[in-house]
């Protein structure tokens, strides 16, 4: 019986990518400056013959995706005459606009720990409820598991990122409850409408700098404050019914581009995947962290990736630029209260994602840094929005 060789081949292929993966990362980690840690506080059973532990950890989270028309951004009216404009779009003739509405998708859970020893007699009592509405989300802190089969091989590379000061996060949001509108522009009319679902998939590979600002003095006393500054790449992958827009600059100077509206698509499914690298600002724990602080991250994303669509009868595969601005403040919390050393935290994620297909035939006219009259792209007409907030309460007794 002949046997198939081709399976052994590509597990061999994968085997040596990830060797040389490990050995990138490895090398890399030489030049990492080192990370600063964050004591184990966990409490420990006292051994005594009375003894009880009770912890409880809440936490809920909740998505909301929605988009913005460029056509209500003020500052990206045309201008009036006499008037000189950065960048403007001037829609004027354009037919119709989609509208979409997502039902937010929102996941709870409640752990409750309990443990016991009276002399001889001990129990425990554990319960974990969920809920969840609108949708699923999944997400993981390490994102080894997902790059290869092989446990072995995921447990290295695991070891690797972390070794080379990288950390990895992965999360995917289902909307399942969603509505897409088409609205004529001129009267506001809904034309055609159906039922939508969304899947947003983003994978984040971050390097982090870690170095210390500035010391202050606070009531006489030294306090360290933490900025990271990171850089990383981020993977995006969401497919939506689009109208795409095409686009001439009616200016010839370089540094002014105003379009107007050309012609537009019949709304279709677009696929979006981004590959993008982006800098960042966040805060960072360390020991003299004051209980209640307030935390961040900033960052902003640029990149490239494909679109395939329909203009007319025109099938068009041409490269798609995106951009992603990303801010997510909160407050964070430690306290103790009736015996139980409590810690909360709370968080706001917002995306803003935007999107450009440059058209290859005037690509000579769109980057040229002198006469640009001509030159044309196409867009989605909008901004999407992508945000969500995080909760979290743990309390230990």
């Amino acid at each position: 019986m002949k046997t198939n060789r081709f399976p052994s081949f590509r597990n061999n292929l994968q085997n040596f990518s990830i060797y040389l993966l490990m050995l990138i990362l490895y090398t890399f980690s030489f030049f990492s400056p080192a990370q600063a840690t964050v004591p184990n506080s966990t409490k420990e059973s006292t051994g005594n013959p009375l003894d009880f532990q009770l912890l409880i950890d809440v936490s809920a989270e909740s998505y909301f995706f929605s988009s913005v028309d460029i056509r209500s951004i003020k500052d990206l009216e045309p201008p009036a005459p006499g008037e000189e404009k950065k960048l403007s779009y001037d829609l004027t003739g354009s037919k119709y606009k989609l509208g979409y509405k997502f039902q937010p998708v929102i996941l709870a859970s409640m752990n409750v720990f309990a443990s016991w020893k009276f002399f001889s007699f001990a129990g425990e009592y554990k319960t974990d409820r969920v809920y969840k509405s609108g949708g699923s989300i999944e997400k993981s802190e390490e994102i080894a598991s997902k790059l290869s089969k092989d446990e072995t091989f995921s447990q290295i590379l695991k070891l690797g990122l972390g070794y080379a000061g990288l950390s990895t996060s992965f999360r995917t949001v289902q909307f399942h409850f969603g509505k897409v509108q088409v609205e004529d522009v001129n009267d506001g009319s809904i034309v055609g409408q159906g039922n939508l679902e969304l899947k947003m998939q983003k994978f984040e590979l971050k390097y982090d700098f870690a170095y210390q600002n500035k010391i202050r003095m606070d009531r006489g006393k030294k306090e360290i404050q933490w900025y990271r500054p990171f850089v990383a790449y981020r993977y995006l992958n969401y497919t939506l019914p689009r109208i795409v827009y095409k686009f001439e600059d009616q200016n010839p100077e370089a540094d002014l581009d105003n379009y107007i509206y050309i012609q537009e698509s019949e709304p279709q499914n677009i696929k979006t995947t981004l590959h993008m690298l982006g800098i960042g600002l966040e805060d960072m724990e360390h020991k003299n962290s004051k209980p209640l602080k307030f935390i961040y991250q900033a960052s902003v994303y640029g990149g490239a990736g494909s679109a395939l669509f329909y203009m007319g009868n025109e099938k068009i595969n041409s490269a798609l630029l995106g951009a992603v601005v990303r801010l997510r403040p909160g407050i964070s919390w430690q306290f103790s209260f009736a015996g139980f050393n409590s810690s909360f935290q709370l968080l706001y994620e917002w995306n803003a994602i935007y999107m450009l297909i440059p058209d290859t035939k005037s690509l000579d006219k769109l980057f040229s840094n002198e006469n640009d009259l001509g030159a044309r792209h196409y867009n989605f007409g909008t901004v999407d929005i992508y945000h969500g907030i995080q909760f979290a309460f743990v309390a230990k007794f």
